[in-house]
């Protein structure tokens, strides 16, 4: 949560993805609720939490609950990941300048998890960019990480990497003008 809020008040992203709806989305939807330029789309599989999540707590009128079912995808090798269905279809053609993944499921994972990004990656990406992702202490989110980077590297795009760890670690992938937030 530290990271995030660094991030937003640091940064000040005003496209934002966010995958799996919980805690950071009560951050990131606060954040979204005061600044008027801001968007904020979540992505979340299961309806009955959506529906106790907003009962619980106000969502402005600029964050988006985006309800898309789970299935198995192949990626690689993999052909058991838990994804988002219809995910590239939802998001394809739309930029964002922070991306926080910390869903759908990952602690099953054989190989990788939390796929989907991949998906639109690098066309989803504004030229100022935060990529979060949360459980990186997991293989299957290091394995994603990994193709995360190759990916960037396949199209040229200079990146920086900074790795925290605590309860649960996480990790950002940012671009060159935001390489302070890998030292925080």
């Amino acid at each position: 949560m530290y990271v995030l809020y660094r991030v937003l008040n640091e940064m000040r992203p005003k496209h934002i993805l966010e995958l799996g709806l919980g805690q950071t989305t009560r951050m990131i939807g606060q954040y979204a609720t005061f600044y008027e330029e801001c968007s904020h789309h979540v992505v979340e599989h299961d309806e009955k939490w959506i529906d106790f999540f907003k009962r619980d707590f106000f969502l402005g009128g600029r964050t988006e609950v985006v309800n898309l079912a789970l299935k198995n995808k192949t990626y690689c090798e993999d052909d058991m990941v838990l994804g988002y269905d219809n995910f590239k279809e939802t998001f394809l053609n739309k930029k964002f300048d922070l991306i926080s993944i910390d869903g759908p499921f990952g602690f099953n994972a054989k190989v990788y998890s939390r796929i989907d990004i991949l998906e639109l990656l690098p066309d989803c990406l504004q030229p100022s960019f935060v990529i979060l992702i949360d459980d990186y202490d997991r293989k299957g989110e290091q394995n994603t990480v990994a193709q995360i980077k190759q990916k960037l590297n396949d199209y040229a795009i200079p990146f920086f990497f900074g790795e925290y760890a605590g309860k649960k670690n996480s990790c950002v992938i940012v671009s060159e003008d935001r390489a302070f937030l890998c030292s925080m």
